[in-house]
This record gives structure tokens, sequence and C-alpha cells, in this order.
């Protein structure tokens, strides 16, 4: 169970996921931004996020409800590196969630966010938590790549350069039929270890 656990948590966890270099073309080696991604387990935007990262075998976690609670039941138990929270409130683990974690992502394909991933969004805002909404289907662009690239690499620059604890947020699959699927895809492309294929 947890009740309460501190940032430094996440970072140490976070600093002995490796980095990820590459040579793009003979240009500067690409870091990666992200070490770990973190959700709070629910369907649609949470679960994609994650199943992004057990696909890569990227590092993942974040606090799930009491009971491992979800719309679909409970949280898939192969998840096994997510932390159990001691109330099944909902909110709960959305704030702990953006509050642990560097920065948020908030991947949605209406414009307008409702419930929880409006909460998020706003919680973000209210604590100058940085945080990016976009569409998975029709992700922004930057050029000849994913807007998010730029973003990620401002945050991880103001964070003294070192890889960002990155919350995942959005509507659950009953809101957003598709929407989980949609997600994995987006974060398999930006936890990529080369950008040009994106």
């Amino acid at each position: 169970m947890v009740t309460g656990m501190a940032h430094g948590d996440f970072a140490q966890s976070a600093a002995r996921t490796p980095s990820g270099q590459v040579s793009r073309h003979g240009s500067a080696p690409f870091r990666q931004p992200i070490a770990k991604i973190i959700s709070g387990g629910q369907t649609g935007a949470d679960r994609g996020a994650i199943e992004a990262a057990l696909k890569a075998g990227f590092a993942y976690g974040g606090l799930v409800p009491k009971g491992r609670l979800a719309e679909d039941g409970c949280v898939p138990t192969k998840f096994i590196a997510m932390d159990e929270a001691d109330t099944e409130d909902y909110r709960f683990r959305t704030r702990w969630n953006a509050e642990h974690s560097d920065a948020t992502l908030i991947l949605a394909f209406c414009d307008r966010l409702e419930g929880g991933t409006q909460r998020t969004r706003q919680y973000c805002m209210n604590v100058c938590k940085p945080v990016f909404v976009d569409n998975p289907a029709e992700p922004k662009t930057d050029g000849d790549r994913l807007a998010v690239f730029k973003w990620l690499e401002k945050v991880c620059r103001k964070n003294g350069g070192r890889p960002l604890v990155l919350n995942v947020a959005g509507p659950r699959e009953s809101k957003e039929p598709g929407l989980a699927a949609a997600v994995e895809k987006y974060i398999l492309q930006v936890i990529s270890t080369d950008k040009d294929s994106s």
C-alpha cells in the first residue's frame, strides 16, 4: 500500500534506466528524455501507455487505487511495477501520479477534457507542473516530427538534463473507445530511441 512516496524514490528508480543514445545521421546523439512512464492503470489512455512500456521493455510504474480498482474490474496483475494506494478514491491516485512525476502528458481524442482528465490538467496548472495535451490519432507536429518531442526536450532541460518521469493520463476506454490502442502506438513512437523513425 502507498500512502506517500518521496519524488526521489521515483528518481532513483528512473536513474537505473538506460537513457538510450543513438546517432542521428552523424548529428549529435539523441538522448531519450524519458526515464520512466507512470499512470493510474485505468482503461483507455492509462492502460495504453503501460502496455507500450511493457512492449518496449521500458521502465514503468504509477499508483493505482486500493484493490487495483478500474472500470473493467481491476488493473491487470501483469503490471507488477504499479503500486497500490490505501484508498479506492480515483482522485487520490490521479493527484498522486501528477505530483510524483516531472511532467504529465494527456492523450485524448476529444479537445474538451472532462472528469479526472480535466482535474489532472487543472492540478498540473495549479502547481505549475508541465502538462502537454495531444490527440494520439492526429498528433501535433513540429516540422517532420511529433511536437511532443520538442516539449519533452524543453522540460528535460529545465529538469537539469535529467531524464523525466512522465505521467500519462487521459479518458477511460468507455468514454473514448479505441483510445488504449491509439495511445499505445503513440507512446511507442515517443519512447523509440530514434526520433527520425517517428
